[in-house]
């Protein structure tokens, strides 16, 4: 029988609903390993470390700008020594991608900024990354530099130009992710409402908003440049390599649970410590779903409260409470 441990720490009379930050973007895919080199060896990504008392082997996180969001990169489930997992959700099977694969509804790409797209791209074509659109359409900017590479197992990766990108510490950095859905008023209601998300900027095909310190654009299919009736709804029977989880990083999720389960938010997990192999875990969650299909995570991580900025091998640690 699976240990859960669920805590419940009250509802106060001034909760905190609103993330510290969004903390990862999780990949699931097939083939972890060729994920990783992927980001490290074309977007010089660095390993970041993990808690040092029972962490989860099967999930690494890399870093492509200090301050931002990490990658997080694991196989598909179920885990072996996991027991908070959902079993059906891993009772899928996969889809074979290629370039010819029609997308769905979810996160559509990963847009990561940099100074010059066309020297990035021709970086990128020089190190055998693929370029799917030379030329592409992101929601709410008309005139944005931009282009689609091919990111592991036929994701999607946008590469934009800024103008105030020069001198950049880093290649790149994390943009936006543009998440395709059927509804957007529902799709913006559920970030708000849930995730504190704060609307930067709409119109009756997209919402940019800030979730987290970071930017999401839901968006209807056309408001990229995308015809709706080739967009495929999530099959919970299929498994769609690519980024399935987006963890927000709290102090202490209850507060948020509570407040979202009062406004009749469904929850698959409520907050509970992870339990791996018998033991607990530093990792304490609670797993809902956006309508467009992406889990949702509120997450915490015993002593930290601000993003991860320990590389693996390092012995200081930097923001990190002791």
């Amino acid at each position: 029988m699976a240990l859960v441990v669920a805590f419940s720490f009250g509802f106060t009379d001034e909760p905190q609903h609103a993330p510290l930050t969004l903390d990862y973007i999780h990949y699931h895919v097939n083939d972890a390993q060729a994920a990783r080199k992927f980001f490290i060896g074309h977007f010089q990504a660095h390993p970041l470390a993990k808690p040092d008392k029972n962490p989860l082997p099967f999930v690494e996180y890399l870093e492509i700008r200090p301050g931002q969001a990490s990658v997080a990169i694991s196989p598909r489930g179920p885990f072996p020594g996991l027991n908070m997992q959902d079993p059906a959700r891993w009772r899928r099977t996969p889809v074979r991608m290629s370039a010819s694969t029609p997308p769905a509804y979810g996160v559509h790409w990963l847009a990561l900024r940099t100074e010059n797209l066309k020297l990035a791209l021709q970086s990128l074509d020089k190190q055998g990354v693929k370029i799917a659109a030379a030329g592409a359409q992101v929601p709410g900017e008309p005139h944005a530099k931009a282009a689609v590479v091919w990111g592991p197992e036929f994701t999607r990766i946008l590469i934009i130009q800024r103008g105030h990108e020069k001198r950049q510490e880093t290649l790149y950095g994390i943009d936006h992710l543009l998440i395709l859905v059927e509804n957007l008023a529902e799709n913006a209601r559920f970030f708000e409402e849930v995730y504190d998300g704060e609307v930067l900027k709409k119109d009756d095909y997209f919402c940019k908003m800030r979730v987290g310190g970071h930017v999401l654009v839901l968006a209807v299919p056309m408001a990229a440049g995308i015809p709706n009736d080739i967009v495929q709804t999530p099959d919970s029977t299929q498994f769609r390599p690519g980024i399935e989880d987006l963890g927000f990083l709290y102090a202490n999720p209850e507060p948020a649970y509570q407040a979202a389960a009062v406004k009749g938010y469904a929850f698959s997990l409520r907050p509970s410590r992870l339990i791996y192999r018998s033991k607990p875990t530093p990792y304490v969650k609670a797993v809902t779903r956006a309508p467009a299909g992406v889990y949702c995570e509120m997450y915490a991580e015993d002593g930290r409260t601000a993003l991860r900025n320990q590389y693996q091998n390092q012995n200081t640690v930097m923001g990190n409470k002791k």
